[in-house]
Order: C-alpha cells, then structure tokens, then sequence
C-alpha cells in the first residue's frame, strides 16, 4: 500500500482491524467489522474506477475486479498454517512449534489457538491452561483449528 501511494496512486483500504501503518499509507480507510459480502462489493464499487485493487487478510476470497492479488492455489498455500511451518523449516526460517489441535496438550501452556487457514489474525485466541483448552477442544469446528507455541513480543504494526 505504501509504494503505491509512494509510486502517485490513490490507495483506498477496507480493513477489519485499522493497523497503524496502513492508515499512515492509505488516501482513505474504511474499517469494518462483520459486513455481509454483497455489501462489501458495493462498497468498493463505490470508490469508482479503480487501476488496482488488493485483497488483503479476510477479503482474499472475494471476486473484484482488477484484484492483484497472487492466484487462489498460491494465497491457499500461504495462508495453510497446517503446511506452512513444514515450509519454512526446510528453508531454515524460525517459526513456532506447531501442532494440530489433538496434539496440543503436549505443548505447554500458553498456546496460540489459530485457524488452520486464512491470514489477519481472524479468530486467533490464547489458552493458557488445560482446562481452557479441553473446553475449545469440545467446539463442534475445534479441527479447524491448530495450536502454536505462544510467543511473546509486540505487535509489528505498534512499533
């Protein structure tokens, strides 16, 4: 977003969570909570015409046109949090231990609780003991979900 305003283009952003940094690069932002999908085309539609447009966390499945985003296959193996650490292990990139959520308890506590796939920290929750855990796992989507070692540290976009 930002090179694009730096390279002259207007930047519009509709995002779910108003990051610091994306508002500093953005012409205008619209901030959303839960909005039904057909509501969320409108809204775009409404910004007139547009060179580009980029689908960011969430909104990665919707058919816009003019989207720059990679191909569906690609954003689908990125967003894997299931094979993505497997990845990144044999390039030697750090990443938490990851696990699925029936192999959890052998982790320690606190745990990050993700969705398997999906980018944006959509649905992310901490457990922080064995109890919190066994009532997640009861939730009829709990395989839905994988378990990370938690890490502290600060939010990128807060720094």
């Amino acid at each position: 977003m930002c090179s694009a305003r730096k390279a002259g283009y207007i930047v519009h952003a509709i995002d779910r969570f108003g990051d610091i940094d994306m508002q500093k690069c953005a012409s205008k932002v619209h901030i959303l909570e839960d909005i039904p999908e057909n509501e969320l085309e409108q809204l775009a539609g409404s910004f007139g015409d547009l060179d580009a447009v980029i689908l960011g966390p969430g909104f990665e499945h919707l058919k816009i046109n003019n989207a720059l985003n990679n191909s569906k296959e690609t954003m689908e193996a990125a967003g894997n949090k299931s094979k993505l650490p497997k990845k990144l292990h044999s390039l030697g990139i750090p990443h938490p231990e990851t696990v699925s959520i029936d192999k959890a308890d052998c982790m320690g506590f606190p745990l990050m609780i993700k969705p398997k796939s999906g980018s944006g920290g959509m649905k992310n929750i901490i457990v922080r003991n064995e109890a919190e855990l066994n009532i997640f796992k009861k939730r009829n989507d709990s395989n839905d979900f994988i378990a990370q070692e938690f890490i502290e540290g600060y939010p990128a976009a807060l720094l």
